[in-house]
């Protein structure tokens, strides 16, 4: 029996992944043929679409000819390929595995976590993204030092011809089929102004790779929420992107920011370190960045304790940052969920958290994280009735 592994990060699923994997099936004739999405990839930090919106995506572009696994995405923490060919052997103990990676990941395979089980589980499959001699002999040469250093099994593919219609090849979004065009289009995804692309650049450089990372995918997660309740795409990502630009600041730094722009902070907030960067972040925007639209500044000062009668844009902000792709906290997954399919129910359930997390650590809460949590509460409260007298008519 043999079976085929195909994993990456599908952000977009393009048409050199589907040329691959359908050469792939045409040469091998594997029993079954599994694509799996990484929840966060380990091997570099960069800009990922939510693994929620990855999965969906992968489905549309290889769900007729493969299965779609969610084995990484389900799992905790990063995404390891020798956990999940683990989790394959274990389902399929008497197959040959074929793990499909392509020229640029096999030349660096044997950096990778545990390359030794890699190789160990699977034959790896690889091939050249173009007609370049170079790269092949450059493969060619790296799968003879992984033959001799781990005993691996690689196998070096030429793209053979399949058919893709001219429909796919004019599809909105270029390099990807129709139909991931339309999906992209229609959630608002990969838009990015110049505006977006000069403050990226200045916080690439400006902000830890991890702050930076986690702004990219708080980006990311409210562009998505934003085409999802209807507000406006381009402003929530960039909401998302700037809304930690002064988290790591010093004190001294922040009263300056404050003191300079003469921002009055609530009495509670004030001692609370971890609360002035809204303060100031939205302060720093503007000056720094040139963000000039009220509505992303708001939506930047409420962002960490919340307030009373937040609207849909600070909502999605808030959201956004509790549930972007680094959180890995117990329930988030749920919470992702959640956010997708009712944002007010997401908003009490993220303030529930963050009071009782407070709470336990006796740490300050702040008056507008109370006036968050009440008003999330009641709102809820508000429509669990309405549902109940709707279901007695």
């Amino acid at each position: 029996m043999r079976i085929g592994i195909f994993g990456g990060t599908f952000d977009p699923p393009h048409l050199g992944h589907e040329l691959f994997l359908k050469t792939f099936i045409n040469r091998y004739k594997p029993d079954k043929t599994f694509v799996v999405p990484t929840r966060i990839p380990p091997h570099k930090a960069c800009e990922t679409t939510s693994a929620e919106r990855r999965l969906k995506m992968a489905r549309i572009a290889f769900g007729d000819y493969a299965e779609i696994s969610d084995c990484e995405i389900r799992r905790r923490g990063k995404s390891y390929t020798s956990d999940t060919l683990a989790y394959f052997k274990k389902r399929f103990p008497e197959a040959d595995l074929y793990f499909l990676v392509g020229s640029d990941m096999l030349l660096t395979m044997d950096s990778w976590h545990e390359p030794e089980k890699i190789f160990s589980l699977a034959a790896i499959v690889s091939s050249p993204r173009e007609n370049d001699e170079k790269l092949l002999a450059a493969m060619k040469e790296k799968a003879a030092a992984l033959k001799e250093n781990y005993g691996a099994k690689i196998k070096i593919m030429e793209l053979l011809p399949v058919e893709i219609s001219s429909t796919e090849i004019r599809g909105g979004a270029e390099g990807v089929s129709e139909k991931i065009a339309a999906y992209i289009e229609k959630n608002g995804l990969y838009k990015e102004s110049e505006q977006i692309k000069a403050i990226k650049k200045e916080l690439s450089s400006s902000l830890s790779a991890r702050r930076y990372y986690h702004s990219l995918g708080v980006m990311n997660t409210a562009g998505e929420l934003a085409a999802r309740y209807g507000a406006d795409v381009e402003k929530a990502r960039l909401a998302g992107l700037i809304h930690d630009c002064t988290k790591e600041y010093t004190r001294e730094e922040h009263m300056a920011v404050i003191k300079r722009e003469n921002i009055i902070i609530p009495d509670d907030e004030i001692g609370v370190d971890k609360l002035l960067h809204s303060h100031t972040g939205a302060a720093e925007a503007k000056r720094r960045f040139g963000v000039e639209d009220e509505e992303i500044l708001d939506a930047v000062r409420c962002h960490t304790a919340g307030k009373a009668n937040m609207t849909l844009f600070e909502k999605i902000l808030f959201i956004a940052d509790f549930i972007d792709p680094s959180r890995e906290y117990r329930g988030v997954e749920n919470l992702r969920k959640t956010a997708f399919r009712d944002i007010d129910a997401a908003m009490l359930e993220c303030t529930s958290y963050s009071v009782k997390d407070l709470a336990a650590r006796r740490k300050t809460i702040a008056l507008n994280s109370v006036y968050a949590y009440n008003e999330a509460a009641a709102l809820m409260a508000k429509k669990k009735a309405e549902r109940s007298e709707r279901s007695k008519k």
